[in-house]
């Protein structure tokens, strides 16, 4: 497979990265077939517009270890404002790691800060 881009391709994916980060969203995850382990791999070569908007990629055949990875390279995360405002803990998610269908949240309520799980309070 080519590690050449089509410039047109090239300039939207430089886009779509620089979107993300405007947002505070670093790194990117993918599930690929292979081995069952965590690779790390170098991130695709941009122009020198682009420098500083490198994403981290991983690859992983296997969902639960991919979360996992995620969620420690996440840490205690202080990337937006929630962890100035009384944020207690990252709320995660929990359930099927093979699952074809998943609900993201706005953001974490009360409830969901208190039992560190998504949509467990009122709203959810």
């Amino acid at each position: 497979m080519s590690s050449q881009l089509d410039p047109q391709l090239r300039r939207a994916v430089a886009d779509r990265i620089r979107y993300y980060k405007d947002l505070g969203i670093y790194d990117f995850y993918r599930r690929e077939a292979g081995p069952d382990s965590v690779t790390k791999l170098a991130p695709p070569e941009m122009s020198k517009a682009d420098e500083g908007v490198r994403p981290t990629v991983v690859e992983t055949s296997d969902p639960a270890s991919g979360l996992r990875f995620i969620r420690e390279d996440i840490g205690d995360c202080t990337r937006c404002r929630l962890h100035k405002q009384g944020r207690k803990q990252i709320v995660f998610g929990v359930g099927n790691p093979r699952a074809e269908l998943m609900f993201i949240g706005e953001a974490p309520g009360a409830d969901e800060d208190e039992q560190g799980e998504p949509f467990v309070g009122r709203a959810g």
